[in-house]
């Protein structure tokens, strides 16, 4: 190896490690607002929080502090966007998904402690990657009158099983939503899009802090940075609100396949 490329190198390691020395001694201060953009993000897409918020952190935080505290947030950012007169209407469809990602999230949940994230790494680049070409370039040439308007009457074997793959993901990832959003982004609109990936992912976060919980990952300082934070995932809620209901369908696939590219890139810096 040459010199100059062995000095570039510990420098680039050196900045990287300042970096993270910065972002811990302000974390307090600057994760309420990865917060805010997290929950703007959720607001648009209806699978974007754990997605942005893990993505972000884990530059300068241990995975094991972020994702209960991921689940805590994005369940109450669920929970404010959640429609219950839509769940008890179409309790036949929900019924085995609702089964199946619980039992995922509890698998991924409890495997957490055991297996290093990092082994993940290229799967969750890759994963990112594919699904925001996806949605930015592929879905926004399918003509509108292909989806969706609503939910149909019962969900299928395939739906059961993505939900499944959901809940581990989300269990051992944070990430819960990458594979429900490709398989409902093929068949949807992006209202009824966006309401599925609220209910079933907030089903996946209820499940994962109970999980966390019982495995001794949550602590008083993830209670702490949770409050700090609740102001903020309220704004971005409101004003992602507000932003979604302005955008067109094409609109709404070119943002999520944005911000699919923008946490593949988040995480290839780690």
């Amino acid at each position: 190896m040459a010199p100059n490329s062995f000095l570039d190198q510990n420098r680039l390691k050196s900045q990287r490690k300042q970096t993270r020395v910065f972002f811990l001694e302000y974390s307090l201060f600057i994760f309420p607002l990865f917060t805010f953009f997290s929950a703007f993000v959720k607001a648009i897409t209806g699978f974007g929080f754990s997605v942005v918020l893990v993505g972000l952190t884990s530059l300068f935080m241990d995975p094991q502090f972020i994702l209960p505290l991921s689940a805590m947030l994005d369940a109450v950012s669920g929970i404010s966007l959640i429609k219950i007169s839509d769940i008890r209407k179409q309790w036949r469809f929900w019924r085995f998904p609702f089964l199946a990602i619980i039992l995922g999230s509890i698998f991924g949940s409890v495997s957490l402690p055991y297996i290093p994230a990092h082994h993940f790494q290229h799967l969750m680049i890759s994963m990112l990657i594919l699904l925001g070409f996806w949605f930015f370039y592929i879905r926004t040439r399918l003509h509108h009158t292909h989806f969706l308007e609503q939910l149909p009457e019962k969900s299928t074997w395939k739906m059961t099983l993505v939900s499944f793959i959901s809940g581990l993901a989300g269990g051992i990832l944070g990430m819960p939503g990458p594979p429900i959003a490709y398989y409902f982004g093929r068949k949807l609109a992006k209202y009824p899009l966006r309401q599925s990936m609220i209910v079933l992912l907030l089903v996946c976060s209820l499940t994962r802090i109970l999980t966390y919980t019982g495995v001794g990952l949550i602590q008083k300082t993830t209670f702490l940075y949770a409050v700090a934070s609740f102001p903020f995932m309220y704004l971005g809620i409101k004003s992602g609100s507000r932003f979604f209901n302005k955008i067109s369908e094409v609109t709404f696939s070119r943002l999520s396949g944005i911000f699919l590219f923008f946490v593949a890139f988040l995480h290839f810096l780690k």
